[in-house]
Formats: C-alpha cells, structure tokens, sequence
C-alpha cells in the first residue's frame, strides 16, 4: 500500500507539473511566432505545448515542424530561420534548465535512464509508449527503492 501511494503521489504531481510546465511553453511559443510574424501563432503554441509531452522527440518534431512551414511561408532567408531559432531556443531552455530543475529532486531519474527508457517504450509502442516512458521509470524506480533486495537497482536508475 505504501509503493502504491507513493507511486500515485508522484505521478500525479509529475503529470500535473509538467502539464503546467508545457501550458506555459505553449504561451511562450505563441506569442514569440505572432511577433515572428507566423500564421496562426495560437496553432503553434498549442502544437509547442502538445508535442512537448514526448520528452526528446517532441521539440525535435516541433522545431522541424516550425522550420518547413516558417522556410514556405517567409520569403526573406533571414526571417524565415529566426521562427525555428526561436523555437529551438525556448525550448532548449525550458528542457535544459527549467523542467530538470522544477523536477530534478522531486523524481531523482538518472538523465540516461530517461532517455533510453523513450527508445525502448517508443520502439516497443510508438508515440504512447514514448508518452508512458518516463512515468513508468518512475514507477520501476520507486518499487526499486521500496524493496530492499532491488534497492541497487534502484540507486543505479537514481541521479
């Protein structure tokens, strides 16, 4: 019963925090493509905020989504690479400073284990799985951590 609060208490703040975390990164890509000049700059918060669920591959998608229609709709060379810039670096910052550390000492996930935990869930069941990679490293972590003869196993999947 203990693992089992324990696991709903942490996925529930995880889900909820980095909810917030993507409604917030949304805004900021919204506001930065209307005053990029972007069609439809709602269309690509919202799409910032969505993808951004895939940890990785979604600000990889969402910058090559934004580069092909910012390339097709701006002429000038100039403005049309500052829309894929400016999305690369927000969400540069966002996932390299901001998340790992609203985060960081709430999960305790090695860096590594999240990223190969993607590949293999993603492999295994595509955008779902990706979805569901990081919440179920949590869960296995912090089983790990409950049961004394896993704990090992646990301190390897920690920071």
């Amino acid at each position: 019963v203990d693992i089992t609060r324990h696991i709903n208490r942490d996925i529930s703040t995880y889900l909820y925090t980095i909810t917030l975390i993507n409604i917030c990164l949304g805004i900021v890509i919204g506001f930065s493509m209307y005053m990029l000049g972007m069609p439809n700059p709602f269309l690509w918060g919202v799409m910032a905020g969505v993808v951004n669920f895939i940890p990785y591959l979604g600000a990889a998608s969402g910058f090559t989504i934004i580069a092909l229609v910012a390339f097709t709709t701006f002429d000038n060379f100039t403005h049309a690479v500052s829309c894929p810039i400016v999305y690369l670096a927000v969400t540069a910052v966002e996932g390299n400073f901001i998340t790992p550390i609203i985060l960081g000492n709430r999960l305790l996930l090695n860096p590594v284990v999240v990223f190969l935990a993607i590949l293999f869930w993603g492999w295994i069941w595509g955008i779902p799985g990706a979805l569901i990679a990081v919440p179920i490293a949590v869960i296995i972590k912090i089983v790990c951590d409950k049961i004394e003869s896993l704990s090992a196993v646990g301190e390897l999947l920690g920071k």
